[in-house]
């Protein structure tokens, strides 16, 4: 009796849950990540253009984003306009994980 209850229960809430992702989304397409992860050709998916990030030197209004991930010793920097683009880090710059 247990066993059908637990059925019941789990039963009733995919149910819900599919009725609920119905709902909401009857009218405009899922969000881009179930084209992403799941790749629903019916979910949005976010335009993106190829290219390269500058490499220039950063000024003292820069600020520094992060270090960057395929060059190690540099440092991604956001300038004038939110551009972003490559240079060395700043001395004494460390990554924490």
């Amino acid at each position: 009796m247990g066993g059908l209850m637990h059925h019941i229960r789990y039963m009733t809430v995919a149910v819900l849950g599919l009725a609920f992702l119905g709902g909401c989304t009857a009218d405009k397409p899922l969000p881009p990540v179930f084209n992403a992860v799941f790749g629903l050709s019916s979910a949005q998916s976010n335009p993106y253009a190829v290219g390269r990030i500058d490499e220039k030197s950063a000024g003292p209004r820069d600020t520094v984003v992060g270090a960057a991930a395929n060059s190690p010793g540099n440092c991604i920097w956001e300038g004038d306009g939110a551009r972003r683009f490559r240079d060395t880090c700043p001395e004494g710059y460390t990554t924490s994980r």
